[in-house]
Protein backbone atom coordinates (compact mmCIF):
# COMPACT_ATOMS: atom_id res chain seq x y z
CA UNK A 1 0.00 0.00 0.00
CA UNK A 2 1.05 3.61 -0.56
CA UNK A 3 1.18 4.29 3.14
CA UNK A 4 3.71 1.47 3.64
CA UNK A 5 5.90 2.92 0.92
CA UNK A 6 5.73 6.40 2.45
CA UNK A 7 3.25 7.65 -0.09
CA UNK A 8 0.47 10.13 0.31
CA UNK A 9 -1.16 10.18 3.71
CA UNK A 10 1.79 8.72 5.64
CA UNK A 11 1.39 6.59 8.77
CA UNK A 12 -0.39 7.62 11.94
CA UNK A 13 -0.95 5.68 15.18
CA UNK A 14 -4.60 5.43 14.19
CA UNK A 15 -3.95 3.93 10.77
CA UNK A 16 -4.91 0.26 10.29
CA UNK A 17 -1.55 -0.49 8.73
CA UNK A 18 0.18 0.95 11.80
CA UNK A 19 -1.71 -1.57 13.94
CA UNK A 20 -0.65 -4.40 11.62
CA UNK A 21 3.03 -3.53 11.79
CA UNK A 22 2.79 -3.00 15.54
CA UNK A 23 1.43 -6.53 15.95
CA UNK A 24 4.09 -8.04 13.69
CA UNK A 25 6.86 -6.31 15.60
CA UNK A 26 5.39 -7.53 18.88
CA UNK A 27 5.43 -11.09 17.59
CA UNK A 28 9.07 -10.74 16.55
CA UNK A 29 10.16 -9.68 20.02
CA UNK A 30 8.01 -12.26 21.84
CA UNK A 31 8.90 -15.27 19.70
CA UNK A 32 12.67 -14.92 19.42
CA UNK A 33 12.80 -12.94 16.17
CA UNK A 34 10.40 -15.28 14.37
CA UNK A 35 7.48 -13.47 12.76
CA UNK A 36 4.07 -15.16 12.74
CA UNK A 37 1.76 -13.95 10.00
CA UNK A 38 -1.99 -14.27 10.37
CA UNK A 39 -5.10 -12.50 9.12
CA UNK A 40 -7.50 -10.38 11.11
CA UNK A 41 -9.75 -7.37 10.66
CA UNK A 42 -7.58 -4.25 10.07
CA UNK A 43 -10.12 -2.17 12.00
CA UNK A 44 -9.77 -4.28 15.17
CA UNK A 45 -7.97 -2.13 17.76
CA UNK A 46 -4.86 -3.37 19.50
CA UNK A 47 -6.58 -3.35 22.90
CA UNK A 48 -9.28 -5.73 21.61
CA UNK A 49 -6.70 -8.11 20.24
CA UNK A 50 -4.89 -8.10 23.56
CA UNK A 51 -8.14 -8.75 25.47
CA UNK A 52 -8.81 -11.71 23.19
CA UNK A 53 -5.32 -12.96 24.05
CA UNK A 54 -4.15 -12.95 20.41
CA UNK A 55 -1.33 -10.68 21.60
CA UNK A 56 0.77 -11.29 24.68
CA UNK A 57 0.80 -8.67 27.40
CA UNK A 58 4.33 -7.24 27.37
CA UNK A 59 6.15 -4.01 28.13
CA UNK A 60 9.16 -4.81 25.92
CA UNK A 61 10.26 -2.34 23.24
CA UNK A 62 10.08 -3.48 19.68
CA UNK A 63 13.06 -3.77 17.28
CA UNK A 64 13.34 -1.95 14.03
CA UNK A 65 11.15 -3.56 11.40
CA UNK A 66 14.02 -3.43 8.88
CA UNK A 67 15.73 -6.23 10.83
CA UNK A 68 12.70 -8.54 10.84
CA UNK A 69 13.24 -11.98 9.37
CA UNK A 70 9.85 -13.36 8.30
CA UNK A 71 8.82 -16.92 9.04
CA UNK A 72 5.44 -18.07 7.75
CA UNK A 73 3.33 -20.40 9.88
CA UNK A 74 0.53 -22.63 8.71
CA UNK A 75 -2.35 -21.13 10.70
CA UNK A 76 -3.41 -19.10 13.67
CA UNK A 77 -3.93 -22.39 15.56
CA UNK A 78 -0.15 -22.86 15.54
CA UNK A 79 0.30 -19.41 17.04
CA UNK A 80 -2.27 -20.12 19.75
CA UNK A 81 -0.70 -23.48 20.56
CA UNK A 82 2.75 -22.00 21.08
CA UNK A 83 1.32 -19.06 23.02
CA UNK A 84 -0.50 -21.44 25.34
CA UNK A 85 2.61 -23.52 25.88
CA UNK A 86 4.71 -20.47 26.73
CA UNK A 87 2.06 -18.98 29.03
CA UNK A 88 1.27 -22.39 30.57
CA UNK A 89 -2.51 -21.91 30.35
CA UNK A 90 -5.18 -24.21 28.88
CA UNK A 91 -5.43 -24.14 25.10
CA UNK A 92 -8.64 -24.37 23.09
CA UNK A 93 -7.85 -27.99 22.21
CA UNK A 94 -7.08 -29.02 25.81
CA UNK A 95 -3.74 -30.51 24.66
CA UNK A 96 -2.38 -29.64 28.10
CA UNK A 97 -4.52 -32.46 29.52
CA UNK A 98 -2.01 -34.92 28.04
CA UNK A 99 0.59 -33.53 30.43
CA UNK A 100 -1.48 -34.02 33.61
CA UNK A 101 0.03 -36.38 36.17
CA UNK A 102 -0.98 -37.24 39.72
CA UNK A 103 1.06 -37.55 42.88
CA UNK A 104 0.59 -37.41 46.63
CA UNK A 105 0.76 -33.98 48.20
CA UNK A 106 3.79 -32.91 50.21
CA UNK A 107 3.94 -30.29 52.94
CA UNK A 108 5.35 -27.86 50.38
CA UNK A 109 2.14 -28.16 48.30
CA UNK A 110 -0.28 -27.11 51.03
CA UNK A 111 0.13 -23.37 50.50
CA UNK A 112 -0.85 -23.69 46.83
CA UNK A 113 -3.70 -26.08 47.68
CA UNK A 114 -4.99 -23.61 50.24
CA UNK A 115 -4.85 -20.86 47.63
CA UNK A 116 -6.97 -22.95 45.23
CA UNK A 117 -9.36 -24.02 48.00
CA UNK A 118 -9.94 -20.45 49.20
CA UNK A 119 -10.59 -19.20 45.67
CA UNK A 120 -13.04 -22.03 44.92
CA UNK A 121 -15.35 -22.17 47.96
CA UNK A 122 -17.24 -19.57 50.01
CA UNK A 123 -15.51 -18.66 53.29
CA UNK A 124 -17.95 -20.73 55.36
CA UNK A 125 -17.23 -23.84 53.27
CA UNK A 126 -13.52 -23.60 52.43
CA UNK A 127 -11.09 -25.66 54.48
CA UNK A 128 -8.63 -23.73 56.60
CA UNK A 129 -4.88 -23.94 56.15
CA UNK A 130 -4.74 -25.85 59.43
CA UNK A 131 -7.28 -28.44 58.19
CA UNK A 132 -5.44 -29.01 54.92
CA UNK A 133 -2.16 -29.36 56.79
CA UNK A 134 -3.73 -31.91 59.14
CA UNK A 135 -5.10 -33.97 56.23
CA UNK A 136 -1.74 -33.97 54.45
CA UNK A 137 0.09 -35.05 57.61
CA UNK A 138 -2.36 -37.66 58.91
CA UNK A 139 -4.10 -38.89 55.73
CA UNK A 140 -1.24 -38.62 53.26
CA UNK A 141 -2.31 -41.59 51.03
CA UNK A 142 -5.60 -39.83 50.38
CA UNK A 143 -4.33 -36.35 49.47
CA UNK A 144 -3.75 -36.36 45.71
CA UNK A 145 -2.60 -33.45 43.55
CA UNK A 146 -3.13 -33.00 39.82
CA UNK A 147 0.10 -31.69 38.30
CA UNK A 148 0.64 -29.96 34.96
CA UNK A 149 4.15 -30.52 33.66
CA UNK A 150 5.89 -28.29 31.11
CA UNK A 151 9.44 -28.02 29.80
CA UNK A 152 11.34 -25.19 31.40
CA UNK A 153 12.87 -24.15 28.06
CA UNK A 154 11.19 -25.30 24.87
CA UNK A 155 14.14 -24.19 22.72
CA UNK A 156 16.65 -26.37 24.53
CA UNK A 157 16.01 -29.98 23.52
CA UNK A 158 18.74 -31.21 25.84
CA UNK A 159 17.14 -29.60 28.88
CA UNK A 160 14.97 -32.29 30.43
CA UNK A 161 14.18 -30.33 33.58
CA UNK A 162 10.44 -29.92 33.96
CA UNK A 163 8.33 -27.56 35.99
CA UNK A 164 5.25 -28.79 37.85
CA UNK A 165 2.17 -26.71 38.60
CA UNK A 166 -0.63 -27.81 40.91
CA UNK A 167 -3.90 -27.33 39.00
CA UNK A 168 -6.23 -29.28 41.31
CA UNK A 169 -6.41 -31.70 44.20
CA UNK A 170 -8.62 -34.23 45.98
CA UNK A 171 -8.31 -34.94 49.68
CA UNK A 172 -10.15 -37.19 52.15
CA UNK A 173 -9.95 -38.76 55.59
CA UNK A 174 -10.98 -42.19 56.87
CA UNK A 175 -13.81 -42.61 59.37
CA UNK A 176 -16.16 -45.27 60.73
CA UNK A 177 -19.43 -43.33 60.44
CA UNK A 178 -20.33 -40.46 58.16
CA UNK A 179 -20.98 -37.57 60.54
CA UNK A 180 -19.74 -34.02 60.84
CA UNK A 181 -17.69 -34.92 63.90
CA UNK A 182 -16.08 -37.99 62.32
CA UNK A 183 -15.09 -36.00 59.22
CA UNK A 184 -13.05 -33.57 61.31
CA UNK A 185 -10.42 -36.21 62.17
CA UNK A 186 -8.69 -39.12 60.48
CA UNK A 187 -9.30 -42.63 61.81
CA UNK A 188 -6.63 -44.98 60.36
CA UNK A 189 -8.89 -47.98 61.09
CA UNK A 190 -11.99 -46.51 59.44
CA UNK A 191 -13.57 -48.27 56.47
CA UNK A 192 -15.30 -45.17 55.10
CA UNK A 193 -13.36 -42.60 53.10
CA UNK A 194 -14.94 -39.15 53.38
CA UNK A 195 -13.90 -36.85 50.53
CA UNK A 196 -13.57 -33.23 51.61
CA UNK A 197 -12.45 -31.46 48.42
CA UNK A 198 -12.51 -32.09 44.70
CA UNK A 199 -11.26 -28.76 43.41
CA UNK A 200 -9.67 -27.43 40.21
CA UNK A 201 -7.99 -24.08 39.71
CA UNK A 202 -10.36 -21.69 37.94
CA UNK A 203 -8.43 -21.31 34.68
CA UNK A 204 -8.42 -25.09 34.16
CA UNK A 205 -12.13 -25.77 34.71
CA UNK A 206 -14.72 -26.86 32.14
CA UNK A 207 -12.17 -29.08 30.45
CA UNK A 208 -12.89 -32.45 32.06
CA UNK A 209 -10.04 -32.27 34.55
CA UNK A 210 -12.27 -32.75 37.60
CA UNK A 211 -13.74 -35.95 36.13
CA UNK A 212 -10.30 -37.26 35.20
CA UNK A 213 -8.94 -36.41 38.63
CA UNK A 214 -11.84 -38.03 40.52
CA UNK A 215 -11.81 -41.18 38.37
CA UNK A 216 -8.08 -41.59 38.95
CA UNK A 217 -8.63 -41.03 42.66
CA UNK A 218 -11.38 -43.68 42.87
CA UNK A 219 -9.22 -46.15 40.97
CA UNK A 220 -6.30 -45.54 43.31
CA UNK A 221 -8.48 -46.00 46.40
CA UNK A 222 -9.84 -49.32 45.08
CA UNK A 223 -6.32 -50.71 44.82
CA UNK A 224 -5.71 -50.15 48.52
CA UNK A 225 -8.50 -52.63 49.39
CA UNK A 226 -8.99 -51.11 52.83
CA UNK A 227 -12.00 -48.92 52.00
CA UNK A 228 -15.57 -50.22 51.82
CA UNK A 229 -17.22 -46.99 50.78
CA UNK A 230 -16.31 -43.57 49.48
CA UNK A 231 -18.70 -40.90 50.78
CA UNK A 232 -19.03 -37.19 50.22
CA UNK A 233 -21.37 -34.20 50.46
CA UNK A 234 -22.57 -32.30 47.38
CA UNK A 235 -25.00 -29.54 46.52
CA UNK A 236 -27.88 -30.21 44.14
CA UNK A 237 -26.29 -28.58 41.08
CA UNK A 238 -23.30 -30.97 41.32
CA UNK A 239 -25.25 -34.22 41.77
CA UNK A 240 -25.13 -34.95 38.04
CA UNK A 241 -21.35 -34.65 37.98
CA UNK A 242 -20.86 -37.08 40.86
CA UNK A 243 -23.47 -39.56 39.60
CA UNK A 244 -21.67 -39.65 36.26
CA UNK A 245 -18.46 -40.44 38.16
CA UNK A 246 -20.13 -43.46 39.78
CA UNK A 247 -21.62 -42.05 42.98
CA UNK A 248 -25.12 -42.80 44.18
CA UNK A 249 -27.33 -40.10 45.69
CA UNK A 250 -28.52 -41.34 49.07
CA UNK A 251 -30.50 -38.63 50.84
CA UNK A 252 -30.51 -34.98 51.91
CA UNK A 253 -27.66 -34.75 54.39
CA UNK A 254 -28.12 -34.19 58.09
CA UNK A 255 -24.66 -32.61 58.12
CA UNK A 256 -24.74 -28.82 58.17
CA UNK A 257 -21.88 -27.20 56.27
CA UNK A 258 -22.39 -23.58 55.32
CA UNK A 259 -25.81 -22.16 54.47
CA UNK A 260 -27.00 -24.47 51.66
CA UNK A 261 -28.63 -27.91 51.62
CA UNK A 262 -26.26 -30.79 50.93
CA UNK A 263 -26.82 -34.38 49.81
CA UNK A 264 -25.08 -37.56 50.94
CA UNK A 265 -23.47 -39.53 48.11
CA UNK A 266 -21.45 -42.73 48.15
CA UNK A 267 -19.76 -45.44 46.12
CA UNK A 268 -19.86 -48.99 47.43
CA UNK A 269 -16.43 -50.52 46.82
CA UNK A 270 -17.08 -53.67 48.83
CA UNK A 271 -19.89 -55.00 46.63
CA UNK A 272 -19.08 -53.69 43.17
CA UNK A 273 -15.76 -53.34 41.41
CA UNK A 274 -17.18 -50.77 39.04
CA UNK A 275 -19.48 -49.14 41.61
CA UNK A 276 -22.02 -48.06 39.04
CA UNK A 277 -25.09 -46.38 40.54
CA UNK A 278 -27.49 -48.47 38.43
CA UNK A 279 -26.33 -51.73 39.98
CA UNK A 280 -24.70 -50.81 43.29
CA UNK A 281 -26.22 -52.25 46.42
CA UNK A 282 -26.85 -50.03 49.40
CA UNK A 283 -25.91 -50.51 53.02
CA UNK A 284 -27.45 -47.77 55.09
CA UNK A 285 -24.77 -46.60 57.52
CA UNK A 286 -27.30 -44.21 59.03
CA UNK A 287 -29.77 -46.87 60.23
CA UNK A 288 -27.66 -50.02 60.15
CA UNK A 289 -29.87 -51.74 57.58
CA UNK A 290 -28.16 -53.76 54.88
CA UNK A 291 -29.88 -54.17 51.53
CA UNK A 292 -28.78 -55.71 48.28
CA UNK A 293 -29.65 -55.41 44.61
CA UNK A 294 -33.03 -53.86 43.83
CA UNK A 295 -33.88 -53.53 47.52
CA UNK A 296 -31.56 -50.54 47.58
CA UNK A 297 -34.06 -48.59 45.50
CA UNK A 298 -37.66 -47.48 45.81
CA UNK A 299 -39.33 -50.22 43.74
CA UNK A 300 -42.63 -49.39 42.04
CA UNK A 301 -44.36 -52.23 40.21
CA UNK A 302 -47.52 -51.83 38.18
CA UNK A 303 -50.52 -53.63 39.73
CA UNK A 304 -51.31 -54.88 36.23
CA UNK A 305 -48.07 -56.83 35.76
CA UNK A 306 -49.81 -59.92 37.18
CA UNK A 307 -52.13 -59.87 34.16
CA UNK A 308 -49.14 -59.97 31.81
CA UNK A 309 -47.27 -62.71 33.69
CA UNK A 310 -49.98 -64.76 35.43
CA UNK A 311 -47.64 -67.70 36.04
CA UNK A 312 -45.39 -65.67 38.31
CA UNK A 313 -46.00 -66.21 42.00
CA UNK A 314 -47.73 -63.22 43.53
CA UNK A 315 -45.79 -61.71 46.41
CA UNK A 316 -47.54 -61.32 49.74
CA UNK A 317 -48.89 -57.80 49.79
CA UNK A 318 -51.51 -55.77 51.63
CA UNK A 319 -53.50 -53.42 49.42
CA UNK A 320 -56.25 -50.97 50.24
CA UNK A 321 -58.54 -49.36 47.65
CA UNK A 322 -60.12 -45.93 48.19
CA UNK A 323 -63.05 -44.94 45.94
CA UNK A 324 -63.58 -41.20 45.44
CA UNK A 325 -66.68 -39.24 44.47
CA UNK A 326 -66.08 -39.03 40.71
CA UNK A 327 -68.06 -40.61 37.84
CA UNK A 328 -67.72 -44.38 37.24
CA UNK A 329 -68.76 -46.41 34.24
CA UNK A 330 -71.52 -49.00 34.57
CA UNK A 331 -70.62 -51.81 34.63
CA UNK A 332 -67.26 -50.96 36.23
CA UNK A 333 -64.25 -50.90 33.94
CA UNK A 334 -61.62 -53.60 33.86
CA UNK A 335 -59.21 -51.16 35.47
CA UNK A 336 -61.46 -50.72 38.48
CA UNK A 337 -62.30 -54.44 38.62
CA UNK A 338 -58.64 -55.43 38.74
CA UNK A 339 -57.83 -52.93 41.48
CA UNK A 340 -60.86 -54.09 43.45
CA UNK A 341 -59.85 -57.74 43.17
CA UNK A 342 -56.30 -57.01 44.29
CA UNK A 343 -57.38 -55.09 47.40
CA UNK A 344 -58.11 -56.71 50.74
CA UNK A 345 -59.69 -53.59 52.22
CA UNK A 346 -62.13 -51.28 50.39
CA UNK A 347 -63.07 -47.79 51.58
CA UNK A 348 -65.54 -45.38 49.99
CA UNK A 349 -64.75 -41.74 50.73
CA UNK A 350 -68.21 -40.31 51.44
CA UNK A 351 -69.90 -39.76 48.05
CA UNK A 352 -67.67 -42.41 46.51
CA UNK A 353 -70.25 -44.89 47.85
CA UNK A 354 -72.88 -43.26 45.60
CA UNK A 355 -70.63 -43.79 42.57
CA UNK A 356 -69.98 -47.41 43.43
CA UNK A 357 -73.68 -48.08 44.03
CA UNK A 358 -74.77 -46.50 40.74
CA UNK A 359 -72.15 -48.46 38.80
CA UNK A 360 -72.84 -51.89 40.31
CA UNK A 361 -76.37 -52.01 41.74
CA UNK A 362 -79.47 -52.15 39.52
CA UNK A 363 -83.05 -53.20 40.06
CA UNK A 364 -82.35 -56.53 38.39
CA UNK A 365 -78.93 -57.09 39.89
CA UNK A 366 -77.64 -56.44 43.37
CA UNK A 367 -74.04 -57.51 42.81
CA UNK A 368 -72.72 -58.39 46.24
CA UNK A 369 -69.20 -58.54 44.85
CA UNK A 370 -68.69 -54.81 45.24
CA UNK A 371 -69.44 -54.28 48.92
CA UNK A 372 -66.94 -52.03 50.71
CA UNK A 373 -65.82 -52.68 54.27
CA UNK A 374 -66.09 -48.99 55.20
CA UNK A 375 -67.70 -45.70 54.17
CA UNK A 376 -66.07 -42.71 55.84
CA UNK A 377 -66.24 -38.93 55.61
CA UNK A 378 -68.35 -36.03 56.81
CA UNK A 379 -71.20 -37.80 54.93
CA UNK A 380 -72.59 -34.60 53.44
CA UNK A 381 -72.75 -36.32 50.03
CA UNK A 382 -73.83 -39.86 50.95
CA UNK A 383 -77.41 -40.61 49.88
CA UNK A 384 -79.63 -42.20 52.51
CA UNK A 385 -80.68 -45.11 50.29
CA UNK A 386 -77.03 -45.91 49.56
CA UNK A 387 -76.15 -45.76 53.24
CA UNK A 388 -79.04 -48.08 54.14
CA UNK A 389 -78.17 -50.57 51.40
CA UNK A 390 -74.49 -50.93 52.33
CA UNK A 391 -75.27 -51.10 56.04
CA UNK A 392 -77.60 -54.00 55.30
CA UNK A 393 -74.71 -55.77 53.63
CA UNK A 394 -72.45 -55.41 56.67
CA UNK A 395 -70.57 -52.27 55.62
CA UNK A 396 -69.53 -49.97 58.43
CA UNK A 397 -70.34 -46.26 58.08
CA UNK A 398 -68.30 -43.67 60.02
CA UNK A 399 -68.95 -39.94 60.24
CA UNK A 400 -66.01 -37.58 60.76
CA UNK A 401 -67.09 -33.94 60.88
CA UNK A 402 -63.56 -32.47 61.01
CA UNK A 403 -63.55 -29.70 58.40
CA UNK A 404 -59.75 -29.37 58.39
CA UNK A 405 -59.40 -32.68 56.54
CA UNK A 406 -61.10 -33.78 53.34
CA UNK A 407 -62.81 -37.11 52.77
CA UNK A 408 -59.70 -38.67 51.20
CA UNK A 409 -57.62 -37.77 54.25
CA UNK A 410 -60.27 -39.30 56.49
CA UNK A 411 -60.13 -42.55 54.52
CA UNK A 412 -56.33 -42.67 54.62
CA UNK A 413 -56.33 -42.06 58.36
CA UNK A 414 -58.36 -45.18 59.05
CA UNK A 415 -56.29 -47.29 56.62
CA UNK A 416 -53.09 -46.25 58.34
CA UNK A 417 -54.57 -47.01 61.75
CA UNK A 418 -55.87 -50.40 60.62
CA UNK A 419 -52.48 -51.60 59.40
CA UNK A 420 -50.18 -49.83 61.86
CA UNK A 421 -50.15 -53.00 63.99
CA UNK A 422 -48.31 -54.75 61.14
CA UNK A 423 -45.37 -52.30 61.06
CA UNK A 424 -43.12 -54.62 63.06
CA UNK A 425 -44.17 -57.78 61.26
CA UNK A 426 -41.23 -58.44 58.94
CA UNK A 427 -43.03 -61.29 57.18
CA UNK A 428 -45.56 -58.93 55.63
CA UNK A 429 -45.05 -56.39 52.86
CA UNK A 430 -45.55 -52.65 53.24
CA UNK A 431 -49.09 -51.35 52.85
CA UNK A 432 -50.00 -50.07 49.37
CA UNK A 433 -52.96 -47.77 48.73
CA UNK A 434 -54.69 -47.31 45.37
CA UNK A 435 -57.03 -44.33 45.03
CA UNK A 436 -59.58 -44.73 42.24
CA UNK A 437 -61.38 -41.72 40.79
CA UNK A 438 -58.54 -39.30 41.51
CA UNK A 439 -58.94 -37.65 38.09
CA UNK A 440 -61.85 -36.60 35.92
CA UNK A 441 -63.78 -34.44 38.39
CA UNK A 442 -63.31 -30.89 39.61
CA UNK A 443 -59.81 -29.51 39.28
CA UNK A 444 -59.58 -28.58 42.96
CA UNK A 445 -60.46 -32.17 43.87
CA UNK A 446 -57.78 -33.46 41.52
CA UNK A 447 -55.25 -31.20 43.24
CA UNK A 448 -56.44 -32.49 46.62
CA UNK A 449 -55.53 -35.99 45.38
CA UNK A 450 -52.07 -34.76 44.35
CA UNK A 451 -51.70 -33.11 47.76
CA UNK A 452 -52.45 -36.48 49.38
CA UNK A 453 -49.41 -38.00 47.64
CA UNK A 454 -47.12 -35.45 49.27
CA UNK A 455 -48.89 -35.46 52.63
CA UNK A 456 -49.03 -39.23 53.07
CA UNK A 457 -45.94 -40.44 51.21
CA UNK A 458 -43.85 -41.04 54.33
CA UNK A 459 -46.71 -42.78 56.16
CA UNK A 460 -47.15 -45.30 53.36
CA UNK A 461 -43.48 -45.44 52.32
CA UNK A 462 -44.23 -43.95 48.88
CA UNK A 463 -46.72 -46.76 48.13
CA UNK A 464 -49.72 -44.58 47.38
CA UNK A 465 -51.12 -44.35 43.83
CA UNK A 466 -53.78 -42.32 42.02
CA UNK A 467 -55.88 -43.95 39.28
CA UNK A 468 -58.77 -43.57 36.94
CA UNK A 469 -59.48 -45.41 33.68
CA UNK A 470 -57.20 -43.20 31.58
CA UNK A 471 -54.18 -42.33 33.70
CA UNK A 472 -52.27 -42.91 36.93
CA UNK A 473 -49.87 -40.88 39.05
CA UNK A 474 -47.60 -41.47 42.03
CA UNK A 475 -44.77 -39.73 43.83
CA UNK A 476 -41.07 -40.52 43.41
CA UNK A 477 -38.88 -40.37 46.49
CA UNK A 478 -36.05 -37.87 46.48
CA UNK A 479 -32.35 -38.65 46.66
CA UNK A 480 -32.61 -42.41 46.06
CA UNK A 481 -32.95 -44.54 42.95
CA UNK A 482 -36.59 -45.05 41.97
CA UNK A 483 -37.20 -48.15 39.81
CA UNK A 484 -40.49 -48.17 37.92
CA UNK A 485 -41.70 -51.29 36.11
CA UNK A 486 -44.57 -50.78 33.69
CA UNK A 487 -46.25 -53.47 31.54
CA UNK A 488 -46.16 -51.41 28.35
CA UNK A 489 -42.95 -49.94 26.97
CA UNK A 490 -41.30 -49.41 23.62
CA UNK A 491 -43.09 -48.57 20.38
CA UNK A 492 -44.92 -51.88 19.86
CA UNK A 493 -48.33 -51.22 21.36
CA UNK A 494 -51.93 -50.97 20.22
CA UNK A 495 -54.72 -49.29 22.15
CA UNK A 496 -58.21 -50.77 22.07
CA UNK A 497 -61.62 -49.91 23.39
CA UNK A 498 -63.34 -52.07 25.98
CA UNK A 499 -65.68 -53.60 23.42
CA UNK A 500 -64.14 -57.01 24.17
CA UNK A 501 -65.00 -56.87 27.88
CA UNK A 502 -68.12 -58.63 29.19
CA UNK A 503 -70.70 -57.18 31.60
CA UNK A 504 -68.69 -58.43 34.59
CA UNK A 505 -65.56 -56.63 33.50
CA UNK A 506 -63.76 -59.80 32.42
CA UNK A 507 -61.10 -59.36 29.76
CA UNK A 508 -61.61 -61.10 26.45
CA UNK A 509 -58.22 -61.19 24.81
CA UNK A 510 -57.16 -57.79 26.16
CA UNK A 511 -54.81 -56.74 28.94
CA UNK A 512 -54.56 -53.33 30.53
CA UNK A 513 -51.77 -51.43 32.14
CA UNK A 514 -49.64 -48.32 32.40
CA UNK A 515 -47.49 -46.96 29.60
CA UNK A 516 -45.81 -46.35 27.36
CA UNK A 517 -46.62 -42.60 27.45
CA UNK A 518 -45.45 -41.04 30.70
CA UNK A 519 -44.22 -37.82 32.28
CA UNK A 520 -42.27 -36.30 35.18
CA UNK A 521 -44.00 -33.35 36.83
CA UNK A 522 -42.31 -31.04 39.41
CA UNK A 523 -45.20 -29.94 41.62
CA UNK A 524 -44.55 -27.74 44.62
CA UNK A 525 -40.94 -26.82 43.98
CA UNK A 526 -38.12 -26.78 41.46
CA UNK A 527 -36.26 -30.07 41.06
CA UNK A 528 -32.61 -29.15 40.43
CA UNK A 529 -31.34 -32.61 39.57
CA UNK A 530 -33.12 -35.36 37.61
CA UNK A 531 -31.37 -38.31 35.99
CA UNK A 532 -33.29 -41.07 34.24
CA UNK A 533 -32.78 -44.26 32.28
CA UNK A 534 -35.28 -46.30 30.32
CA UNK A 535 -37.07 -43.35 28.72
CA UNK A 536 -37.14 -42.34 25.08
CA UNK A 537 -35.98 -38.87 26.10
CA UNK A 538 -33.81 -39.33 29.18
CA UNK A 539 -32.76 -36.56 31.53
CA UNK A 540 -29.08 -36.35 32.45
CA UNK A 541 -29.03 -34.12 35.53
CA UNK A 542 -27.93 -31.01 33.69
CA UNK A 543 -31.32 -29.26 33.38
CA UNK A 544 -33.73 -28.74 36.30
CA UNK A 545 -37.45 -29.49 36.08
CA UNK A 546 -39.71 -26.60 37.02
CA UNK A 547 -42.88 -24.84 35.93
CA UNK A 548 -41.90 -21.98 33.68
CA UNK A 549 -38.93 -24.06 32.52
CA UNK A 550 -38.68 -27.72 31.51
CA UNK A 551 -41.45 -30.20 32.36
CA UNK A 552 -41.12 -33.72 30.95
CA UNK A 553 -44.50 -34.50 29.37
CA UNK A 554 -45.45 -36.95 26.59
CA UNK A 555 -42.29 -38.96 27.21
CA UNK A 556 -42.23 -42.71 26.49
CA UNK A 557 -41.06 -45.74 28.41
CA UNK A 558 -38.53 -47.45 26.14
CA UNK A 559 -37.34 -50.19 28.51
CA UNK A 560 -38.92 -52.58 30.98
CA UNK A 561 -37.38 -50.77 33.94
CA UNK A 562 -37.28 -46.98 34.28
CA UNK A 563 -34.94 -45.45 36.85
CA UNK A 564 -35.22 -41.94 38.23
CA UNK A 565 -32.93 -40.15 40.68
CA UNK A 566 -34.21 -36.73 41.71
CA UNK A 567 -33.17 -34.12 44.25
CA UNK A 568 -36.81 -33.29 45.13
CA UNK A 569 -40.02 -35.36 45.02
CA UNK A 570 -41.49 -35.68 41.53
CA UNK A 571 -44.85 -36.85 40.24
CA UNK A 572 -44.57 -39.72 37.76
CA UNK A 573 -47.62 -40.11 35.55
CA UNK A 574 -48.46 -42.68 32.87
CA UNK A 575 -51.36 -43.37 30.55
CA UNK A 576 -53.55 -46.44 30.97
CA UNK A 577 -53.62 -48.35 27.71
CA UNK A 578 -54.94 -51.66 26.41
CA UNK A 579 -53.16 -54.32 24.38
CA UNK A 580 -54.48 -57.39 22.67
CA UNK A 581 -52.79 -60.66 23.71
Amino acid sequence: RKTVQGGEGGMTPQSPIYTIIFILLAAVNHHNSSLFCFSFSPSLPYSSLRERRILPRTTNTYPNSNNVQLKMMDSIDTLKKQRDTNQKTPSSTNSWMEHITFRLATKHDIAKCYEIESASYPPDEAASLTSLTYRQQHATPFFLCAMLQNNNNDDDDDNEEKEETIVGFTCATKCRTFTEESMSTHDPNGTLLAIHSVVVEESYRRCGLASKMLQYYISAVKKQRTIERIVLLAKSHLLGFYVNCGFQVMRPSSISHGKDLWYDLEINLALSNEALPSSASTQDYYSGNINGGDDAANIIRSPFLSLHSPKKKKQQEKIALVILNTPMSSPPSSIFTHLWNMASFHVCADGGANRLYDATITKDNEDNKYIPELIRGDLDSLRSNVESFYKSKGCKVERDSDQDTNDLDKALQVILKKYSSHENNKEEEEMSVYIYGAFGGRFDQEMASIQALYKWQTHFHNKIFLYNDETCAFILAQSIRNEIRLPFYGDDHDNHNEQDVDDKGKDKGLVHGEGPTCGLIPIGCKCDFVQTTGLKWNLHGDVPLEFGGLVSTSNHASEECITVICSEPLIFTAEISTRRI
